[in-house]
């Protein structure tokens, strides 16, 4: 259902992100990064799929066996999380988030 939408509907970014989501649930994440890349490829200052993508990374580093998959994974979620606070200082998402990463680090 969401790719027919991304396909009818390409250069729209929830159109992605929705079905970034979809893919994620499914257990289809380098699927939904790659989604989230494309939000993020026509706007790198997309807050909502800078979080997103933030968000994805926390979700693939707490899934991850290997502890230099696990250190990948934290590293590019504390870096697009981030860009969340350096564009917008105040996101309490982001700043949780960060902060929780950090805390397990």
């Amino acid at each position: 259902h969401f790719r027919a939408v991304v396909t009818l509907l390409p250069d729209e970014p929830l159109a992605h992100k929705q079905l970034a989501n979809a893919l994620d649930a499914n257990g289809l994440a380098d699927e939904a990064e790659a989604e989230l890349a494309t939000v993020l490829k026509a706007n790198d200052r997309d807050l909502d799929g800078l979080l997103r993508m933030g968000m994805h990374y926390v979700g693939r580093r707490n899934r991850s066996k290997s502890s230099s998959e696990r250190e990948k994974y934290a590293k590019l979620a504390a870096e697009s999380l981030q860009k969340v606070l350096d564009l917008q200082p105040e996101n309490a998402a982001a700043s949780r988030a960060l902060k929780e990463l950090q805390e397990k680090s």
